[in-house]
């Protein structure tokens, strides 16, 4: 329970986080999208522990100077709840994260085929939203 939801995704995995916002508004949660690459440095000192951060990220921060790794900026003592979908394991925000979520990355299945891994991170948000629609009418 958290009093307000943020939702950062940069570059392509940006696009999951606006899915991932839009559903959620739609199902009547207050969520911001952060998906900027300064943002996520720039909210350490807005959002704090009530709150709830959800990351997208293929790489889980392991790209150099990905934004995904300001998550070393938050004080740990005023931290959000943090939660990291990605395709990469280990990645660099586990060590910040509460939960993580990995999903496989069908682009490095097959890396010979053109195909693109927002469809996994989109399924994987219809069956979170799922999950938490019965929870509420459980």
């Amino acid at each position: 329970k958290a009093r307000h939801i943020y939702s950062f995704g940069y570059s392509h995995s940006g696009y999951s986080a606006k899915q991932f916002t839009f559903r959620m508004v739609r199902m009547g949660f207050g969520v911001e999208l952060i998906d900027y690459a300064i943002g996520l440095k720039e909210y350490t000192s807005i959002i704090s522990e009530d709150d709830a951060l959800v990351i997208f990220s293929i790489s889980g921060g392991a790209q150099v100077n990905s934004p995904v790794n300001d998550l070393q900026y938050f004080d740990h003592s005023h931290k959000p709840n943090i939660i990291v979908f990605t395709m990469t394991s280990p990645s660099p925000a586990e060590k910040y994260a509460d939960i993580v979520i990995h999903l496989p990355c069908v682009s490095r299945m097959a890396p010979d085929m053109i195909i693109d891994d927002a469809p996994v991170f989109f399924i994987a948000i219809e069956l979170l939203l799922e999950a938490m629609a019965e929870g509420h009418n459980t």
